[in-house]
């Protein structure tokens, strides 16, 4: 009897010890299913990388828009866009990696909130803050592309999707604007730490909605007028990012894999690839603009002379002249240029002779035999292969890891305020108002003073009365200015106003600058119909097709 016991005992532990925890078998560091929150970071994460990288292969933006030279291979800055396919990479960034993904974090935020009242009173915040992203995204495709899919998009079951008229997804992004500002600060949002842009604060979601919604309306001042001020002064009237602390930007991190992009591309690449731009440069330099230090890296390595002697201030002046034992070395010198002895700066040149210099309030007074030298910054010639030390390197700044990766700012709005105002729509200041904030802001974002802002706009090259051109002008060459770090904004400015001048790579011409990209060419592989339509709807599937808002 013992022995059946015994057995039977065996039997039930033989069982019972081969019962399978299936905790055991999950993968907790790559989980079936992610939270919308995770979604939600990760689609917006991947948008932001696109619109602030400089790769070659996805953003060729502040290429397009003649802030950065190439070195070595020209390729870009030529408008080669097939060889590296860059449409079909920005194509499916847009797409496969930020739309499908808030795609899936609407889908999850509401199952989520199902049977829970806490997250269903916070679900209308959280559905606005994926809108506002995913409208940032097919704004950007439509100003890209022109026709692109929209309402049958991110179907997986239909490989084949029909392009949208660039124009109606336009009124569509308007009104979806429209419900997000409506909804966007009713409840909290995802929480800060799945919020790399605002870190949970929705009244700045608030402003960014608004100031969009500003942006896509000026967009349609041209094609049309009357949308266009309807929606521009609804936004004129409400909350708008008007200073640097709510830009809309993500905030990037100091180590790896959480850098800024730009720091990747211009860092760690171990590449000099980029230099500063002729274009730009010769913009800034005449009309002494405080942002080429942030922009763009000193070059101390012109000589000016041996200093033979030197003639103090005489009551009540504070000029220092400098004479040298023969002329200058390099001439013209910039009226503006930074003079070092040795590397202690000493001064700001104020005037200059062909064997002299003047120095206001000098910090250092040199002696005889010293060996002088200044500042200058050179852009590359734009279009060619220019050697790395051809131009002013690009800014130890912009290659700062944690540079915050604004793409929609205080100085943008400003200046799109100005065009509006210089439009006749109803807003709250003049023109000029606008145009002042719009430069300053961009300076400060710079890390210049206010102070630098109130000389910058004091010249008559510079100020809004007296500089060239008209308002269009005007404004273009100095948004097109501010909106360095934003090379999308800044082609587009040009492409809106085509101003400020830009240069043609040798053997083209303007008209040969692209106005668009083209369609990525596994569209007309997979999707040919359609996008054979598409192309015919816009004009032609060429980089030089204008954009349905591209008129005058």
């Amino acid at each position: 009897m013992k022995k059946y016991i015994i057995s039977a005992i065996s039997l039930f532990l033989v069982f019972t010890s081969c019962e399978v925890d299936e905790g055991l078998n999950i993968d907790t560091k790559n989980p079936t299913t992610v939270p919308a929150s995770g979604l939600f970071t990760n689609g917006t994460r991947n948008m932001f990388d696109l619109m602030n990288s400089t790769s070659v292969n996805n953003n060729v933006f502040r290429l397009y828009a003649q802030y950065f030279a190439q070195t070595t291979y020209p390729d870009e800055s030529q408008y080669n866009q097939v060889t590296r396919d860059i449409g079909g990479s920005i194509w499916n960034t847009m797409y496969r990696d930020v739309l499908q993904d808030l795609k899936g974090a609407k889908e999850l935020a509401a199952k989520e909130a199902e049977g829970d009242p806490v997250a269903s009173q916070h679900l209308p915040a959280k559905l606005a803050q994926i809108d506002f992203i995913q409208v940032y995204a097919y704004s950007v495709l439509v100003d890209t592309f022109g026709n692109v899919p929209y309402t049958e998009a991110l179907d997986t079951n239909n490989p084949t999707p029909v392009y949208d008229d660039a124009a109606t997804i336009y009124t569509d992004l308007l009104t979806r604007l429209d419900n997000v500002i409506s909804n966007i600060n009713t409840g909290n949002g995802f929480e800060a730490t799945q919020d790399p842009i605002y870190q949970g604060d929705m009244s700045k979601w608030l402003k960014a909605a608004v100031s969009l919604k500003l942006r896509l309306a000026m967009r349609l001042a041209d094609s049309n007028p009357t949308l266009s001020q309807q929606k521009a002064e609804e936004a004129a009237s409400a909350s708008l990012i008007l200073t640097n602390a709510d830009n809309f930007g993500i905030k990037y991190l100091s180590a790896a894999p959480n850098t800024n992009p730009l720091w990747t591309d211009l860092v760690q690449s171990g590449r000099t690839d980029y230099i500063a731009a002729n274009t730009l440069v010769d913009a800034m330099n005449p009309i002494k603009d405080p942002r080429r230090y942030g922009y763009y890296a000193e070059d101390m390595t012109y000589v000016l002379g041996t200093v033979a002697s030197v003639i103090p201030p005489v009551s009540p002046s504070t000029t220092t002249q400098i004479i040298f034992d023969s002329n200058l070395a390099n001439t013209p010198v910039d009226m503006d240029s930074k003079v070092y002895m040795e590397d202690t700066f000493i001064g700001v040149v104020s005037s200059s002779t062909s064997n002299s210099i003047s120095i206001d309030n000098i910090s250092s007074t040199p002696s005889v035999g010293d060996v002088l030298h200044f500042s200058k910054f050179l852009g590359g010639t734009y279009g060619s292969a220019n050697s790395p030390t051809g131009g002013s390197a690009i800014s130890d700044l912009m290659k700062t890891p944690d540079l915050p990766g604004n793409i929609l700012t205080a100085a943008e709005v400003n200046f799109l305020l100005a065009e509006a105002a210089a439009r006749n729509y109803t807003v709250s200041n003049t023109i000029e108002d606008y145009y002042n904030e719009g430069i300053t802001q961009s300076i400060l974002e710079w890390q210049g003073s206010a102070t630098d802002a109130t000389t910058y706009l004091a010249q008559p090259s510079v100020a809004y009365s007296t500089a060239a051109g008209d308002w269009k002008q005007k404004i273009a060459t100095q948004k097109w200015i501010a909106m360095y770090n934003n090379g999308f904004e800044g082609w587009t400015t040009w492409r809106i106003f085509d101003a400020p001048t830009l240069n043609a790579p040798t053997g083209m011409s303007l008209s040969d600058i692209p106005t668009r990209f083209t369609y990525p060419v596994v569209q007309a592989q997979l999707n040919n119909e359609n996008n054979a339509a598409a192309g015919a709807a816009i004009g032609g599937n060429f980089k030089t097709t204008k954009l349905f808002w591209d008129l005058n």
